[in-house]
């Protein structure tokens, strides 16, 4: 929504469920994809499904309907994990987007710039530094090309209810309650943004994960 910088954290709840799944997976390839085929749904990882199962608020009915005051302040706090998985999942569009701005291939941007967890490619993040490796003094070094998560955030499906916002936006970022307002309208094009995003990544995974 803003220039200033782009969201990186994801939420705790997805993140345990990463770290549970991880626990039960199947280490041999040949037996996963195995699996997978002979599974009447391809399961998917844990991590984006909890947001695309939940049915899309109504408009009318959500509590943002009057819109919500939001305006970046710069802080960087969304651009940096916090003792989490912060991963910025990306989708193909998104890795061809960026690779553009920075002059490289796709391929070559992915070799550089990609990792994958779970079949979900991902930017690679530096243990040693909690930082999105494109944060420049807090500021996102590819503001125009940035993913998709970054340009929804705040507002997106798993953070859209009173509990979840007060939890994980309105205690976390600065810029709740700042600035101009922004329409029911335009927050549900940014949560429709979001959702085509991850039901994206989620076919990508599943696809990559059978081998396709």
């Amino acid at each position: 929504m803003t220039k200033e910088s782009s969201k990186t954290d994801l939420k705790r709840s997805k993140n345990k469920a990463t770290k549970k799944a991880s626990k039960h997976s199947i280490n041999n390839p040949a037996e996963k994809k195995q699996s997978l085929k002979n599974s009447s749904r391809v399961p998917s990882p844990p991590e984006l499904p909890e947001s695309i199962a939940q049915k899309e608020p109504s408009v009318t009915k959500a509590w943002w309907k009057n819109g919500i005051s939001f305006q970046c302040q710069g802080s960087g706090k969304c651009c940096t994990s916090h003792g989490e998985f912060g991963f910025v999942y990306l989708t193909p569009k998104d890795r061809i987007r960026m690779a553009r701005h920075l002059g490289m291939t796709p391929k070559a941007f992915e070799k550089n710039h990609c990792t994958r967890t779970n079949g979900f490619s991902h930017l690679i993040e530096d243990p040693k530094n909690p930082d999105c490796r494109f944060l420049v003094k807090k500021q996102c070094s590819i503001y125009e090309a940035r993913p998709t998560q970054c340009r929804t955030w705040p507002f997106w499906p798993d953070t859209l209810t009173p509990k979840a916002w007060k939890r994980d936006v309105v205690e976390f970022c600065p810029g709740v309650n700042k600035g101009a307002k922004i329409s029911a309208q335009q927050i549900k094009e940014q949560l429709d943004e979001q959702k085509a995003s991850e039901d994206a990544l989620d076919q990508e995974a599943r696809n990559f994960i059978l081998g396709k």
